[in-house]
């Protein structure tokens, strides 16, 4: 049986958000309305990920209180379906987990991820 903690693979993961009901992009530590603290209490509540230290998760840009953004991008290692020799076959990502369907059944509706 092949364990839990080789079934993890990196992925970029594009989302759009309407911001101006968050406090920007970035975890604060004085509030909970930020698109990341929305963003991985959905990871984390689908089983994605164990946490957020463990997931190597990388962001490419960052918006302010407000700010709406269409394009952002992510990356972060998140349990997959296949092994590590399968998940660079160039049909594993059809076969792979609905990764934008999960998490937008539990992000908020301004929130979506769109796309891998």
């Amino acid at each position: 049986m092949m364990d839990i903690k080789n079934l993890i693979s990196p992925i970029l993961l594009r989302f759009l958000y309407f911001g101006w009901d968050y406090q920007g992009l970035a975890v604060q530590e004085d509030s909970i309305q930020t698109i990341e603290h929305h963003l991985f209490n959905a990871l984390i509540k689908s089983c994605l990920i164990e946490d957020r230290p463990s997931s190597d998760y990388h962001r490419c840009g960052r918006t302010d209180k407000g700010v709406s953004a269409f394009g952002q991008v992510i990356s972060i290692k998140v349990r997959s379906k296949h092994p590590p020799p399968q998940q660079n076959e160039p049909n594993s990502l059809a076969t792979e987990m609905p990764y934008c369907k999960i998490l937008n059944r539990l992000l908020p509706k301004d929130i979506r991820a769109i796309r891998l």
